[in-house]
């Protein structure tokens, strides 16, 4: 049986279980693939003879990228540097997911877009590559990084390989839409707000006016409001959920404060902020935000918009969510590993990093310079808070990460939502979601057996 012929098995046996884009956790065993990684073993292309024109797919796993950015960030800047290489995005879609691509006859891509919630998967599947001797040969200096970022990515790696690059660092914000607090007359939200304070607020603004129902705020997923406190999701000790706690009930309690406001209208988020503009208020990523409010400006319809450093807990003020970082894998299963790691080097390079800055990413250089440029060129950031202000709450370090995290992740969503809908209690909720999760888990320990 060949190697892609296992993988593909080991798909089956992992899919129903460890999901498709979320699942944070420490990577099990070495994640080099000796029998396919065969060209770890040879030089980075040289001279003109190497020169040959080569097409390098980017498979765009589960974080996020436009067509536009993908020109921006990938396909031009290597294209400029090197003529011979043509850029290709693949993005993750039915009829395209990993095992699709694994058991189709065509190459695999060479190197995977992702984040690092979804590094453990692609471990256990052994589709990443042990980078260090490609980082030696390119000599590419890694103490350039933010060192939280190369902290962090260090916890998906037991065996200290370095099993991806960073491309750049996420981090969220608190966005408020400035016309609905206007038309209340409420003050604006202050950077670092506690989360009493905060929901005081979206208590005079979720209200009916004029036949509109207006929320206050929208609070994401539990368990990104818990990832401000660095709360754990499993014991790696036990194999088991640890969320029915006193942390994560403080954490249901704010989300359940928030859904018996009367008249709050549960799951608008997104659709409510930015398509409907009926929520006042919403904690989000900044890449998933700041793209949709530069189409809006675009389009000539801009949203009366401004952001503001996260709230938290009194004792957590001054950081906000967990590192989450936008990576790069160089595949296992890709046919040009030298020429792909090519790719990946250049998009550290001050270069692109730079174009990656102006244009709302915030990069993974430790470099002040690189960080005044944060979205020089988006017109919907013209005359709001900087981006300084935003990280004066700064991204926490990583709980114990493990590789059934996105399960229990999704079983805390599921309880927030017996909580809006069902009126559900905290306790019952957080029982029944950790007796879910636990359920998952001894399912995800049976199949590795």
């Amino acid at each position: 049986m060949n190697n892609t012929s296992k993988i593909v098995l080991m798909l089956v046996g992992f899919a129903a279980i460890v999901g498709c884009s979320d699942s944070k956790g420490k990577a099990s065993g070495s994640t080099a693939n000796p029998a396919t990684d065969k060209a770890a073993a040879t030089t980075a292309p040289k001279g003109e003879e190497n020169n040959k024109p080569v097409t390098i797919t980017l498979y765009v796993d589960s974080a996020t990228i436009t067509e536009l950015e993908f020109q921006k960030f990938f396909a031009e800047p290597i294209k400029k540097k090197y003529p011979h290489i043509t850029m290709k995005m693949l993005v993750k879609a039915k009829g395209k997911e990993v095992q699709d691509l694994l058991a189709s006859n065509e190459p695999f891509p060479d190197i995977i877009y992702t984040s690092n919630t979804s590094l453990s998967r692609f471990s256990d599947l052994r589709l990443t590559t042990d980078l260090r001797d490609y980082i030696k040969k390119a000599n590419l200096d890694m103490s350039k990084m933010r060192p939280m970022v190369m902290e962090s990515l260090a916890l998906y790696s037991p065996n200290n390989e370095t099993i991806a690059l960073p491309y750049t660092l996420n981090f969220a914000g608190w966005f408020y839409n400035k016309s609905i607090l206007d038309r209340f007359g409420v003050a604006y939200p202050r950077d670092l707000m506690t989360w009493d304070e905060m929901l005081e607020l979206a208590r005079k603004l979720t209200r009916m006016d004029s036949g509109v129902q207006f929320n206050g705020m929208e609070l994401d997923a539990p368990d990104r409001v818990g990832g401000q406190l660095s709360l754990p999701l499993v014991d790696p000790a036990t194999n088991r959920s640890v969320i029915n706690s006193e942390g994560w009930k403080r954490v249901m309690e704010v989300m359940k404060q928030n859904f018996d406001m009367p008249g709050y209208v549960y799951g608008s988020t997104y659709t409510g902020f930015l398509q409907k503009q009926s929520s006042a208020m919403m904690t989000s990523w900044a890449d998933q935000m700041l793209g949709p409010l530069e189409e809006l400006e675009v389009k000539g319809t801009p949203m009366n918009w401004d952001w503001v450093a996260l709230p938290n807990f009194k004792e957590a003020l001054g950081t906000g969510r967990e590192v989450d970082m936008h990576l790069m894998i160089l595949s296992s299963q890709g046919k040009n590993k030298d020429v792909a790691f090519q790719v990946m080097s250049h998009i550290l390079s001050d270069e692109v990093q730079t174009t990656v800055s102006k244009t709302g990413r915030l990069p993974v250089l430790n470099n002040p310079g690189l960080e005044k440029l944060f979205g020089e060129e988006l017109k919907t950031i013209k005359g709001k808070n900087s981006v300084s202000n935003i990280l004066k709450a700064q991204p926490r370090k990583i709980h114990p990460p493990h590789d059934m995290d996105r399960d229990v992740k999704s079983a805390l969503t599921n309880a927030a939502k017996a909580m809006a809908v069902s009126k559900k209690d905290i306790n019952t909720a957080l029982r029944e979601a950790e007796e879910a999760a636990n359920k998952k888990i001894a399912e995800y320990l049976a199949a590795k057996k």
